[in-house]
């Protein structure tokens, strides 16, 4: 993080703006180092998930699997549960 002194001065206009909002926030995002897309970022990538569901199609245990990737079982359980139909 910047000390205050070096902070980059945010142009009062765009944070009044209504309409750039989203722009306001990827700015303020940015001057503090956090990541601009204001989502929240899924703990495995999609390659991960792939791989995690093959490991337990194959039999692996749940605890090993997030093990290796560094999450927990229950992360690993959800990715892997058969979607039900109602």
């Amino acid at each position: 993080m910047l000390p205050r002194e070096a902070q980059v001065e945010v142009d009062v206009n765009v944070l009044n703006d209504v309409t750039s909002t989203l722009e306001a926030y990827r700015l303020m995002a940015d001057l503090i180092g956090a990541n601009p897309d204001l989502g929240v970022r899924h703990k495995l990538d999609a390659h991960q998930r792939c791989e995690a569901i093959a490991r337990r199609d194959a039999g692996e245990a749940l605890v090993d699997i997030a093990r290796t990737f560094g999450v927990s079982h229950t992360k690993i359980m959800r990715l892997t549960a058969v979607p039900t139909t109602v």
